[in-house]
């Protein structure tokens, strides 16, 4: 697959966790999104499918660290703490 693809069965899977918690009617937040991603990873036998899981709980972990790294540092500058 190329990295295309990756990208996009990464976006496709993490859309589909995304509806599935909406479905359910469960909170929305990252805690939830990457257990939502992981059950599927565990449920997946197709291998690019898995991947492709296991990559979106690695973007959505990483996107939650520069939030929180953005927050911290709009903290210190005394800004208003809303991210822009």
């Amino acid at each position: 697959m190329s990295n295309d693809e990756i990208r996009q069965l990464r976006d496709v899977v993490l859309g589909e966790a995304v509806i599935a918690l909406f479905a359910d009617q469960r909170p929305l937040n990252n805690e939830s999104v990457i257990k939502q991603l992981m059950q599927m990873a565990a449920n997946e036998s197709d291998i690019p499918r898995r991947k492709a899981c296991l990559e979106a709980v690695r973007q959505v972990r990483k996107n939650s660290t520069l939030i929180d790294r953005q927050y911290e540092v709009k903290k210190k500058q005394g800004g208003d703490n809303t991210l822009h």
